[in-house]
């Protein structure tokens, strides 16, 4: 027989399915969107708000309808509104459903509907590819294309639309950019009864209705149906502003610096100052308590209350707490509070926070999805009505969250012996793994191959039960000289896979890999982008892909705006395997995405996770 020479190493990466990446809060329902590109959402479904097919109201997680126009479609990401619900495909169409008197749905009629419809592209976007989706409070949706401009549609009474007058529209309008936005790119929006754009280079513009001064320009009362720039002159001078939202009457903004700055209504606490007076031009948030010594990474406003992320995972809120929305189980704040961490959020480290009316959503580094305040309509997603003043853990039983998210598995072939390794990045109920072995001659055709192949346990590790923190698992098979002995010798082929177990008996396949001779290991089969390791990761994380032929690489990273963060490979490579380096202090905790191309020939999307 002959002997394995240098070390090679296949990688392969099961993707993970199940996990929320995407949450909204509406008037009184909820929506997620998992990392398999499936939409779930519950709560109230009075105008069909849900995407079910009907009006009927619940209290966990039911998956939105798919077979009409989304079917085939990968959502990646969610908004709601007050009534209605939309969703962001991956292929850059918008599509919505629920409550439609105002033509918030966009379709190009004003009648509600209970299941997904498509948001009319004949017209201002034809062409565009959106990159992020808001739902108005106030009865009108906002889309923001990679370009840098902005799509409204629907209600437009208070000229929320943007677009120079107070006609609703069914389909969508462009905003005007004759004014202040002439020249600017925007890279984020929010919306309710006034929409909140953020350019580029860090100024934030709004338009819309402006009771209480919400859209931050110095009055208070006067509408404006076109852009108006929020006052930077006191104290948001020098500031760069990286991420906004609003509510019903108030607005909020984070800087660079981790600070949050907030204007309007503040007849709760919610603009967070320490007083009750409202602001018709931004003001601080309080920094010495609760937030002293915190860098803020993500905002979220709901209705007179706020809510602000910071880089530790930890959540903090303050305004109107009638409901529960804070999340502390005490009362009404004007600064900030501590959101209850010693139940479910006990060593949870949260990535994503939003607010509903009166609810709140954050999103767990483990895709786990948590809630609390308001529950008249189940819209936190637990299984009951009860409002809640603590964090309570939506029921993921309908999400179907794998046990265990496998971030790479690794075959390394040395001597006689196939050295196997695999990753976990979370774990929930896993019992271990059976390690599964099948041989085979490749002489046989493909086809026989599929007919005759057999599985044998080739051993068994133990999991770690639960765990939020990567884990290492390795074995060693040390059986593959007798294997290829009993197959005649060098026209063999050795394959691998894992059978993840709970402990409940529920199992899940990997993918399968391949090892052999030399001439079988030497190249790639296929084009391949693997999942980065470590995922999170915290400064860097490693890349890496196949080629089974030689070909020019572009490999980029971008954030969750489409903005590019960096490109790590523009090159003619060989075939063979690669890998690659990404990560810098530099960059802020979020979701970013890296995207190869390898030119005329294969292209690949991936997502990863930033936490520091």
């Amino acid at each position: 027989m002959k002997k394995f020479g240098t070390s090679i190493i296949l990688t392969m990466i099961l993707s993970t399915l199940g996990h929320a990446q995407s949450i909204g809060g509406g008037g009184n329902h909820t929506i997620v969107s998992s990392a398999d590109g499936i939409a779930y959402a519950w709560g109230q479904n009075s105008q069909g708000q849900l995407g079910t097919g009907n009006n009927t109201e619940s209290t966990v997680p039911v998956a939105i309808d798919v077979s009409g126009v989304l079917s085939g479609k990968t959502i990646t990401a969610v908004a709601a509104g007050q009534l209605h619900t939309i969703a962001l495909a991956s292929d850059g169409k918008v599509y919505t459903w629920g409550y439609n008197g105002y033509g918030q749905l966009g379709n190009g009629n004003n009648t509600e509907s209970t299941i997904p419809v498509a948001v009319d592209v004949s017209g201002v976007l034809s062409g565009k590819t959106i990159t992020a989706v808001d739902g108005g409070g106030w009865y009108y949706s906002v889309a923001l294309a990679s370009d840098g401009t902005v799509y409204t549609w629907g209600n437009n009474g208070d000229g929320q639309l943007g677009n120079g007058n107070n006609t609703s529209s069914n389909v969508p309008v462009a905003v005007d950019v004759s004014g202040v936005l002439s020249g600017k790119i925007i890279t984020a929006i929010a919306a309710n009864n006034h929409t909140i754009a953020l350019a580029s280079d860090g100024t934030v513009y709004t338009w819309g209705d402006n009771a209480h001064g919400k859209l931050g320009n110095g009055n208070t009362g006067t509408d404006s149906n076109v852009p108006v720039a929020v006052d930077m002159s006191g104290v948001l001078l020098g500031k760069t502003i990286t991420a906004v939202d609003c509510f019903a009457n108030h607005s909020i903004a984070l800087a660079s610096d981790g600070t949050v700055y907030t204007w309007g209504r503040n007849n709760s606490g919610q603009l967070g100052n320490g007083n009750n007076t409202d602001s018709n031009v931004p003001v601080a948030v309080d920094m010495s308590g609760a937030l002293n010594g915190k860098t803020i990474t993500a905002v979220a406003g709901g209705n007179s209350y706020s809510i602000a992320l910071a880089s530790d995972g930890t959540v903090y809120t303050w305004g109107d707490n009638y409901g529960g929305q804070l999340g502390t189980g005490l009362g009404i704040s004007n600064v900030p509070v501590q959101v209850n961490s010693s139940g479910v959020l006990s060593g949870k480290t949260i990535t994503t926070i939003a607010g509903g009316n009166n609810h709140a959503i954050a999103l767990g580094s483990d895709g786990t999805a948590y809630t609390w305040g308001y529950n008249a309509s189940g819209q936190l997603g637990n299984g009951n009505k009860t409002s809640s003043s603590v964090p309570v853990m939506v029921d993921q039983s309908s999400i179907g969250a794998l046990p265990v998210e496998l971030s790479s598995f690794t075959a390394n072939i040395l001597e006689n012996k196939v050295i196997l390794n695999w990753h976990t990045a979370t774990e929930i109920n896993n019992y271990g793994f059976e390690i599964l072995r099948s041989a085979q001659n490749n002489s046989h055709s493909e086809s026989a191959l599929a007919d005759e192949e057999s599985w044998e346990i080739a051993g068994f590790v133990a999991g770690h039960g639960n765990s939020n923190s990567p884990k290492e698992y390795s074995f060693i098979d040390d059986k593959t000289s007798e294997v290829f002995k009993n197959l005649g010798g060098l026209d063999a082929v050795l394959k691998y896979r894992l059978k993840q177990i709970d402990f409940d008996g529920n199992f899940e396949y990997s993918k399968i890999i391949t090892v052999g001779t030399e001439n079988i290991l030497s190249l790639p089969t296929e084009f391949s982008l693997e999942q980065n390791y470590p995922n999170p990761f915290n400064p860097t994380t490693t890349i890496k892909f196949g080629l089974p032929e030689q070909g020019f690489v572009d490999l980029r990273v971008y954030n969750i705006l489409g903005e590019e963060v960096s490109r790590l490979v523009n090159q003619e490579l060989a075939a063979g395997y690669h890998e690659v380096n990404f990560g810098t202090t530099d960059i802020s905790s979020g979701m970013y995405i890296y995207r190869i191309d390898v030119k005329g020939k294969f292209s690949s999307v991936k997502k990863m996770l930033m936490i520091k």
